[in-house]
């Protein structure tokens, strides 16, 4: 009588579940044995971050300035100790963006609304291009993961003040998935930003509508100055002229009322209508007898008019005031 025998494969599936039932039980052996590490670390990360965020609500700028520089080198420690951490370059680079911010003494909206936004050196440069070194690492060590959008604006801003890359690389920064809702700015200066790359990057009708939208544009004065600004800028000059028509006739502030009129002298010139360029300049002027762009500009409009003995005179005189004057004698170069 023959007998059948048959062949029994080994059971891997039991040797599977064992192999992570220990690789289960050595890890949480492992975070057990560091347990002190790993809470240490986390209380101490959430601690660093309410220090940055309490520091930057600092009123005083010098006690501001101080706190931040404080944390900026606590952060410098945390990172050697822990190289792999993303938060400490995440929260370096957040501070000395915020250092940079200081630098430059003004909001981004004040340097937009005075063309200045391009002209970062000294100090403030220094602490812009140190906090695109930090948000950068931290940005490698996410490997494929995209930075927070709070990060990747602050990276943004940083680049877009030192010129440390393209306009066109800058908004490709900020540009997400919910880009459609812009769901994720957190305050009008970083809709005004996002507003401001789209406008540099040919899609001024996004840019301008999103600053409508968004932007708070009519919460301030500042605010209608940055839309009028940035309606300039997109070269649509009909929104602009309404716009800084409308602050010249309602704000009362010295300051932005000779900005409105002296914006305004600019586009009327740059539309050959030298009368009405002539008349903001005067304007402009009236509100600070010491203003040498506008006496400047009221030249160019003496030439344009046909009136070279006019606005060779004034130059001249300019001149006499600023004798190292470049764009003076460039001017008087034509005559």
């Amino acid at each position: 009588m023959y007998y059948r025998y048959k062949v029994h494969k080994k059971n891997k599936g039991g040797l599977r579940k064992l192999v992570i039932l220990a690789l289960i039980v050595a890890a949480a052996y492992f975070g057990y044995e560091n347990r002190q590490y790993i809470f240490f670390w986390k209380y101490t990360s959430n601690k660093l971050q309410k220090k940055v965020e309490n520091a930057e609500m600092i009123a005083d700028p010098e006690k501001k300035k101080d706190a931040l520089a404080a944390i900026a080198s606590s952060l410098s420690a945390y990172q050697s100790e822990s190289p792999t951490e993303v938060l400490p370059f995440l929260l370096s680079g957040r501070v000395y963006f915020s250092l940079g911010e200081h630098e430059l003494g003004r909001t981004f909206t004040d340097l937009f609304i005075h063309e200045r936004f391009r002209v970062t050196d000294g100090e403030a440069r220094n602490c812009f291009l140190k906090s695109i070194i930090y948000l950068k690492k931290a940005g490698a060590l996410l490997d494929t993961e995209k930075l927070d959008p709070v990060y990747s604006m602050l990276l943004a801003r940083a680049c877009f003040y030192t010129g440390f890359i393209k306009e066109s690389q800058i908004l490709a920064l900020i540009r997400h998935e919910r880009d459609e809702r812009n769901d994720y700015f957190k305050n009008p200066e970083d809709v005004r930003f996002f507003a401001v790359m789209l406008i540099l990057n040919d899609r001024a009708e996004e840019g301008i509508k999103l600053l409508n939208h968004k932007g708070k544009v009519d919460s301030s004065p500042g605010g209608r100055m940055f839309l009028a600004a940035a309606e300039n800028m997109a070269k649509q000059y009909t929104g602009a002229i309404r716009h800084y028509k409308d602050i010249v006739d309602t704000v009362s502030d010295a300051e932005i009322l000779k900005l409105a009129h002296f914006n305004l002298g600019k586009i009327y010139y740059s539309q050959s209508l030298y009368r009405e360029s002539l008349f903001h300049f005067t304007g402009a002027l009236e509100l600070d007898k010491q203003d040498l762009a506008s006496r400047i500009w009221i030249g160019r409009n003496y030439y344009s008019m046909g009136m070279k003995d006019k606005a060779r005179a004034l130059w001249t005189e300019l001149l006499s005031i600023d004798k190292n004057n470049k764009e003076i004698r460039g001017l008087l170069g034509i005559l």
